[in-house]
């Protein structure tokens, strides 16, 4: 259903003329269904749509000029909450931020349901300070922590050493720029429970 829809992603926060950009559409659903996106703006911007299946889709575009986009996004015909989402689409500097955990982190679980995510970090942050976020995974079977962070400005990031032999990964991330930033956590490639975590730092 259209009200329960959740969507999130670099990709409606800001972008990058003649690049793709992309956030992803929750759905709860198999398949793209009645999903649809409409793109207003200084110029067309071509649209597709990937099935993640794990019901989620994501969905990419590419504006050829810069300024203002709006982005329309519908399920069933019915608006999805907070579309439409205004987009300033620049002509440099991607705004995504990729910091995967080192490859030598031990893995532990294929299921998402045991790991406990908590810490302010998840909730609200603050510009040049670090943000902590705890993610327990003491319970879980084996699989491997990755996480990624989406927003306006640079962000560093890093992880406590040695935090995770007992299962807890401490993170920390530290943003330059205020506003809204998306946050991925994935356990075995899948997003843990409350993931993708919307955060306002101010």
């Amino acid at each position: 259903m259209a009200h329960l829809t959740m969507v999130s992603g670099s990709g409606l926060i800001s972008g990058v003329a003649g690049t793709e950009n992309h956030f992803n559409v929750y759905t709860g659903r198999s398949g793209i269904g009645d999903l649809s996106v409409r793109i207003d703006g200084p110029s067309r911007a071509e649209v597709k749509f990937i099935d993640n299946h794990d019901g989620s889709v994501r969905v990419t575009y590419v504006p050829t000029l810069t300024g203002e986009y709006k982005v329309h996004i519908y399920l069933d015909g019915l608006t999805v909450p907070r579309s439409p989402f205004m987009v300033p689409v620049r002509a440099h500097g991607s705004r995504h931020y990729e910091l995967p955990l080192p490859s030598d982190a031990p893995s532990f679980s294929r299921s998402t349901r045991a790991v406990r995510v908590s810490g302010r970090g998840v909730v609200n942050g603050l510009t040049m300070i670090p943000n902590e976020i705890v993610v327990d995974v003491s319970k879980s079977v084996p699989g491997r922590l990755t996480w990624t962070i989406e927003g306006p400005g640079t962000v560093e990031s890093w992880q406590r050493t040695n935090s995770n032999r007992d299962g807890i990964y401490k993170l920390f991330y530290q943003p330059h720029q205020p506003g809204l930033y998306v946050i991925h956590i994935k356990y075995a490639e899948r997003d843990v429970k409350g993931s993708p975590f919307l955060v306002q730092v101010a």
